[in-house]
């Protein structure tokens, strides 16, 4: 004997629920958009002050080297004035 067909059962959220939803995604979407383009900005400005970091870098290199060689010439010029003195 065959068994009588089980019900089928739908069960459906109300319309609210899904206006809810689709509002609460359109505002994470906008939310995330603003998000990435602040990460985008600061991206930028991190680059610039490496940018500007790696020519005070160089430029203090530059300036130890300077530092260095006026050193050098400032023993030597004592050396000879010691030698001259003899």
């Amino acid at each position: 004997m065959p068994h009588p067909p089980k019900p089928r059962v739908v069960i459906q959220k109300p319309a609210v629920d899904i206006v809810s939803l689709e509002q609460t995604i359109s505002a994470l979407k906008t939310e995330n958009g603003e998000l990435k383009k602040q990460v985008t900005e600061s991206q930028t400005v991190i680059t610039g002050l490496r940018r500007d970091l790696d020519g005070a870098t160089a430029r203090l290199t530059d300036i130890t080297g300077l530092f260095m060689s006026q050193f050098a010439i400032e023993r030597l010029a004592d050396d000879l004035i010691t030698c001259l003195k003899r």
